[in-house]
């Protein structure tokens, strides 16, 4: 299964490849492979730019993600290789998203939209 994780106050958003995991050495315990990143403040900044060329947004640890909830959840093919799901998100300054999260063949995409600020 993947895993989505928020990267604390860096702003960072992480998926996590569970079924793909490695030992590092002289470690005892395995460690799941990261399957994609994303900078949220990143992506945020970028769909503001298209609301208002003018706003800033908030420091990069105001926009990390404080809260996110599946909302739906689609597999496109039978084999599970290609789905796509939303996610809503709150950040610590309360600004709103929708992130649209897809998978096709074993390459994940993040596109997010404001919709409260």
């Amino acid at each position: 299964p993947l895993v989505l994780l928020s990267g604390g106050s860096s702003s960072t958003l992480v998926l996590l490849d569970t079924n793909k995991c490695t030992r590092k050495a002289f470690s005892t315990s395995i460690t799941p492979t990261v399957a994609a990143s994303w900078k949220l403040h990143q992506l945020a900044s970028r769909e503001l730019a298209k609301i208002d060329a003018k706003a800033d947004l908030p420091d990069r640890r105001w926009m990390s993600a404080r809260n996110m909830k599946l909302i739906e959840y689609r597999r496109l093919t039978e084999a599970g290789e290609s789905w796509w799901c939303k996610i809503g998100l709150v950040t610590n300054a309360g600004w709103v998203f929708v992130a649209e999260l897809s998978c096709n063949n074993n390459t994940p995409r993040l596109c997010i939209r404001i919709v409260h600020h």
